[in-house]
């Protein structure tokens, strides 16, 4: 095993951690009131609560999806010196943060 491939599985588990570790936090109850959305959650009805979170939790891991792909892409340019790397991994980042905005207004819109 390569040392460009060592490091390519640790980043890996690290983001996947991370990603683990925010979906287990935000099923907590302190998950929730830490959730910059939490004004919004909680003026919904007891009924729209659950399915609200459900695809809010939805679009969060859709995120975490795109910006994955992305940073693997940039981590394989990184490794083959290829100096679009940094683009790679900019535009991943607004990307994904764009779509997850754009669905999270549009999931609002739903429940208002």
């Amino acid at each position: 095993m390569t040392k460009n491939t060592v490091i390519f599985i640790f980043l890996n588990m690290i983001y996947l951690l991370i990603w683990y570790a925010t979906n287990k936090i935000r099923s907590t109850k302190v998950g929730k009131e830490l959730d910059n959305g939490f004004e919004f959650y909680n003026s919904l009805s007891t009924s729209d609560k659950e399915n609200y979170w459900k695809e809010d939790t939805k679009i969060l891991n859709l995120f975490f999806v795109l910006f994955i792909i992305s940073m693997d892409i940039s981590v394989i340019l990184l490794f083959n010196e290829n100096n679009l790397w940094i683009f790679s991994l900019v535009a991943g980042l607004i990307i994904s943060s764009v779509v997850a905005i754009i669905l999270s207004i549009n999931l609002k819109k739903k429940y208002k």
